[in-house]
């Protein structure tokens, strides 16, 4: 700093003892209970808080038992306090945990005040790799108890690991020896020449002679005298001569990591100034390379010695006296000018559904409907009348008896028989009224059902979409209508439904310009409501009430496919088959922009095609395959597999069935078993659906037109060219015909070879990078943007995190993991407490107790501190330690114990089926209040509660689907519960749409106006290899794929390949293939950009913020600065303990020395 050299401390191996790792320790403390005193004493002075010593002092005013939050929410000069803890508290029930952390990180300058200590860049770097770990820990399904008992436990134990890099351009570099290995440096400057060999007295003494390992122990007399043996001496001799030999060794490393000069860092004579024989200066230095140094180290002569061999100047002065030459330590005052935030032409895009519309009306007028068993039975039998009338059952009700019954699983409210004869009942009414006759007459290409439309509109300060999907619409001659059934028991919901159909009118109005008449049927009531066109309905959409015009999308959809694709269209009957979801829906509005659209034009994805038509049979999940799986591992092998063995188990049936994989005697025996159950249990799987579609699909004399072929599956391949086969015309870019089986293997041109990879040191840097090149960009849309990453679960929490810093949004998957909901998490540690109920510890019964979403009561909070104060595990040693006689503050735990734990542990030992065990499930969502899961970005109350209750209903009906024994049924549901959480995901509703942010598949066939990849660093770039233990072979070789995407993204217009040399996780990453093609550049440097938020707050790291506003982060940052240059608390003006070192001994490389 003194000199303005920029200096990289190389991270060493003590993460876990680094002070913001302790501090992030104590918040996790916090968080698990936040009467933890320790726990907020030491994140009051941390820059979590960055409260005052006065502020910390006023602590010790509270009462006598009183924890300090309770003191905090009491005291009214905390306020403040109070407001910030208890928004952490309250928003730890709607997110999950390391999404808030990073939160939490990024308000109030909290990352300035970091920033403001001794290595604050390091501090951060440090705090996103411990966010990152908690992050897997938890993902992989440890409570946040159990979290911190794992950092606690490392922190301990002082494990070494890696801390953090900051990563910069620093040209001098701090590491240790070790770090060295296999560098290389200009200059070398070895310090602690001066240091001492171990001196310890060591009571067992080994060594290693001819291979042999000799031990022996020193014996000490009652003066502390060493009494060795001649044995002991002569062991003692080896050993030392081992260590001698050993630190040579480094030594020599040391000397060799330079180029053209090295230094060394000594004092000339130890501590009583005497000459020094036991450092590596005398052994190596003074000794070998020095000649003819005089004896006395107070002789003038040590002031000035000149070495006529190596020319070295020798200058006996320590540390402190070179200080006195060094420059005063400079801190300017620098104004605090935030960076301007450019939003130009920026408009935050809003989607909608009809049904946000519905509930914003409902709630507004207060007559929205409670959510219960009825309710969800009414919706059950919504979605399975509207199948029958999908698939024209009514003249067959036995077809719809059997769709139900092997589709119950997914319907576990609804009672087959009674089903049955509601919609006898209301298919009688139906089959009676006019509009039935009107519906049997319609033709088939002229009816749609379930046809999803969306519009898209625009005002002064926002642009809207709105999505739905039609129940049906039907053609009568040029007519249009749109027929909405509703199951409903009364007409009360006829309003809502009014908005809804409205709605439908304008979305089919923009998306194929038609204006068609609407109807409600009401089928219990037999009564139909005609519902005309009102384009007034869209100020629902923007509450402002501003005016909207419409504004369809472009979309991103690639050029040259659409032109290709409008050419092709004749008005036929088309379906456009796609490679993914992104593809389609960029395809179906680039028809929309067009004018091309039409009911008429069908637009799937794979994945929509697979779900097109029901097959015979019941439907066979994931989760149920795993526990088919389990069993079979279990006839077999006479042992209750580990769920791990079965899901790769259960992965090997899919991929056998889809690439006829076959493996060895072993695994052909236990995949042909799996199979056998299946067929006698009559469950349908993956490859079922293929084949049934392979001969029954719909697409029969219909044109077909496919984007795009990557599928190296024999089977998909075998349904593609039946498709083709039975189309009136087909087309695919380039080619009129399905290309052969083996077509996949060879491969393209390669077309990327004049294309640059921008490598940074660390992948945070190559998520700022992208961003800093958006701003520069300028986009009028967001949305004409696209970023792909190889590994979203590592990419997602850097974007999220760094666009907040920028002001940009973005957008990620429609969907987010169950477990990663507060309402998922707290199922999981039930369902943990449940399976080790009889080897409970308190790790595993706190996190049921004290999670925050129920809420719990101070007094168990500081029954939690007395347990873990005095270090209690098993409920055995509490209860024999509670039982004992003991202060009032032991009694009063004792009685909390009782009331809570014990009952607890009693209700979960009562537990001995399935059955109740799914009853006490639903019975704890139950009784957390709804408004304690609300939340902003997702919707978790309704759809986690739905999601969770659903999954509870269905386990049963599974359970007894594979076949599991009674005994066996409380495990294995359990098992099947945490399988179902773990793999469910729920609509992610995100009110705004930003830049997309996908996988690297997602990218073909799109074209947006610039494209980035990010992590192109992975070995099996970018398509991973599918291994499975049970086959000697990968299904297949993706490379092609590769290949193919490459050239993809280097026909774009602006493509950035992106990668960095080390992860997250600070680990470091192998070149793949591309980065080996590909000319690697660093980063470009964009200095007129704004840098983001912490490079801004970088630039006060040596510089007093004036003037100041009143914040506390600035506050502290500037008591911090004038520290560093206050010589009444710290003399030699250094913010640390800088002793025993004098001025460098330099040498040339080029000496005897090596």
């Amino acid at each position: 700093k003194r000199f303005n050299i920029p200096l990289e401390i190389v991270s060493g191996n003590s993460f876990f003892q680094r002070q913001e790792i302790f501090d992030f320790c104590y918040l996790l403390s916090f968080f698990a209970n936040p009467h933890d005193d320790l726990a907020l004493t030491a994140l009051g002075r941390s820059p979590w808080l960055m409260l005052t010593d006065p502020e910390v002092d006023e602590f010790r005013n509270r009462a006598d038992q009183e924890s300090i939050w309770s003191f905090i929410q009491k005291h009214t000069s905390f306020q403040h306090v109070k407001k910030i803890l208890q928004s952490w508290l309250d928003r730890s029930r709607t997110l999950f945990l390391p999404d808030l952390l990073e939160d939490i990180l990024a308000e109030q300058d909290r990352e300035l005040a970091f920033y403001s200590d001794e290595e604050g860049d390091r501090c951060l770097a440090n705090l996103d790799l411990a966010i990152h770990l908690l992050r897997g820990l938890m993902l992989n399904g440890m409570s946040l108890r159990e979290s911190l008992a794992w950092f606690i436990s490392q922190r301990d134990r002082q494990s070494s690991r890696e801390e953090a890099g900051p990563g910069g351009d620093a040209r001098v570099c701090l590491m240790t020896i070790h770090k060295a290995k296999g560098l290389e440096f200009p200059l070398v400057i070895l310090g602690d020449m001066n240091r001492k060999g171990k001196n310890d007295k060591i009571h067992v003494t080994h060594a290693v002679r001819d291979e042999m390992t000799d031990v022996a122990i020193n014996i000490f007399d009652e003066d502390d005298e060493n009494l060795r043996s001649g044995v002991v001496r002569s062991i003692h001799n080896g050993q030392k001569a081992q260590e001698e030999a050993e630190e040579l060794r480094v030594f020599y490393v040391a000397v060799t990591r330079a180029k053209f000069q090295v230094a060394f860092l000594a004092e000339f004579t130890d501590s009583k100034r005497k000459p020094s024989q036991q450092t590596p200066w005398q052994r190596y230095i003074a000794q070998g390379l020095l000649a003819d140094m005089p004896s006395d180290p107070e002789s003038p002569d040590w002031i000035n010695v000149h070495d006529p061999i190596t020319g070295v100047s020798l200058l006996n002065r320590t540390w402190e006296d070179a200080l006195a030459d060094l420059p005063a330590l400079k801190i300017d005052k620098k104004a605090w000018v935030l960076p301007p935030v450019d939003k130009e032409h920026r408009k935050p895009l809003f989607i909608l559904t009809p049904h946000d519309i519905m509930e914003r009306i409902s709630a507004g007028n207060g007559s929205r409907e409670a959510s219960g068993d009825d309710s969800e039975i009414r919706r059950q039998y919504g979605i399975f009348f509207h199948k029958v009338m999908e698939e024209q059952w009514w003249h067959d009700l036995s077809s719809a008896e059997t769709w139900l019954k092997d589709n119950i699983i997914d319907f576990p409210a609804l009672t087959p028989g009674k089903a049955m004869q509601q919609l006898k009942d209301d298919v009688s009414g139906l089959t009676s009224h006019p509009l039935f006759h009107e519906l049997v007459k319609i033709q088939t290409g002229d009816a749609f059902f379930e046809l999803p439309v969306s519009a898209a509109y625009e005002s002064e300060k926002a642009r809207f979409i709105i999505r739905g999907v039609v129940d049906l619409l039907y053609r009568t001659g040029d007519s249009w209508t749109i027929l909405d059934y509703k199951t409903d028991r009364n007409l009360n919901g006829l309003s809502q439904y009014r908005v809804q159909m409205q709605l439908y009118h304008e979305m089919l109005y923009q998306a194929f310009g038609i204006q068609a008449r609407g109807l409600i049927w009401f089928v219990s009531q037999n009564h139909v409501e005609t519902i005309q066109r009102e384009p007034a309905v869209l100020h629902y959409l923007n509450p402002d009430g501003s005016p909207l015009w419409p504004a369809p999308e472009k979309g991103i959809a690639d050029t040259a496919v659409m032109e290709d694709l409008v050419k092709f269209l004749d008005g036929h009957p088309t379906v456009v088959l796609c490679t993914t979801k992104t593809e389609a829906e960029e395809i179906r509005k680039n028809l929309i922009w067009r004018k091309k659209a039409s009911p008429d034009i069908s637009i799937l994805s794979w994945q929509d095609l697979q779900r097109i038509q029901d097959v015979p049979g019941k439907g066979l999940d994931p989760g149920v395959r795993m526990l088919l799986c389990r069993q079979i591992l279990k006839k077999q092998q006479e042992i209750s597999p580990m769920p791990g063995t079965a899901r790769k188990l259960s992965e090997a049936l899919s991929q056998a069935e889809l690439y006829e994989l076959t493996g060895d005697a072993m695994s052909e025996s236990l995949i042909g078993s799996a199979f056998q159950a299946i067929r006698e249990r009559n469950l349908t799987t993956d490859g079922d659906i293929l084949h049934h579609l392979k001969e029954n699909h719909p697409f029969k004399g219909m044109d077909v037109y496919l984007t795009g072929w990557y599928q190296p599956s024999p089977v998909r391949h075998q349904l593609m060219a039946s498709i083709a086969r039975d189309a009136r015309r087909f087309r695919m870019p380039g080619s009129s015909h399905i290309p052969d089986a083996h077509t996949w293997k060879k491969l393209d041109e390669f077309e990327c070879r004049d294309h640059q990879v921008v490598v940074c040191n660390r992948s945070e840097d190559e998520v700022r990078t992208v961003f800093r090149d958006i701003i520069a960009r300028q986009p009028a849309y967001f949305q004409s943007c696209h970023i792909a990453v190889s590994n979203p679960s590592e990419y997602e929490p850097l974007i999220r995190r760094i666009a907040g810093e920028y002001h940009i949004p973005v957008s990620f998957s429609t969907r987010i993991p169950l477990r990663q909901t507060p309402l998922g998490h707290y199922f999981l540690n039930l369902i943990t407490l449940m399976e080790n109920i009889h080897q409970a510890e308190w790790v595993m019964i706190a996190p049921v107790l004290l999670d925050p979403i129920v809420q719990p009561s101070p007094s168990l909070y500081k029954l939690d501190l007395y347990i873990r104060q005095h270090a209690l595990e098993s409920p055995e040693t509490i209860r024999l330690f509670l039982d004992r006689k003991g202060k009032q503050e032991h009694e009063y735990c004792r009685d909390i114990y009782d009331r809570y734990v014990v009952r607890l542990l009693e209700d979960m030992a009562s537990l001995k089926n399935i059955s109740r065990c799914l009853d006490y499930l639903k019975q704890a969502m139950d009784k957390i209040p709804e408004s304690l899961l609300s939340g902003d970005s997702v919707d978790p109350d309704q759809k986690v509660r739905e999601t969770l209750a659903g999954l509870i209903r269905k386990t049963i009906p599974s359970l007894q689907m594979v076949g599991v024994a009674d005994g066996e049924m409380k495990q294995e549901g359990l098992i099947l519960l945490r399988e179902w959480i773990n793999q469910e995901e729920i609509p992610r509703r995100d009110r705004q749409q930003g830049i997309p942010v996908t996988g690297f598949l997602d990218t073909m066939n799109l074209e947006p106006d610039c494209l980035w990849l990010l992590g192109l660093n992975q070995t099996d770039f970018p398509v991973r290899m599918l291994r499975n233990p049970f086959f000697s072979e990968p299904p297949y070789n993706p490379w092609y794929l590769n290949r193919r995407m490459l050239n993809h993204w280097c026909r774009l217009k602006v493509v950035r390949f992106m990668a960095s040399k080390s992860l997250s996780n600070s680990a470091a990453t192998e070149p793949s293939a591309l980065l080996e093609a590909f000319e690697q550049v660093p980063p470009p440097e964009i200095h007129t950009i704004n840098p983001g938020r912490r490079s801004f707050y970088l630039n006060f790291s040596s510089a007093t913020i004036h003037p100041a506003p009143d914040l506390p982060a600035i506050r502290r940052h500037n008591e911090w600065m004038k520290r560093q240059t206050d010589t009444e608390r710290n003399p030699d003006g250094m913010p640390g303990p800088y002793h025993g070192l004098a001025r460098p001994v330099q040498l040339p490389h080029k000496t005897s020395a090596t």
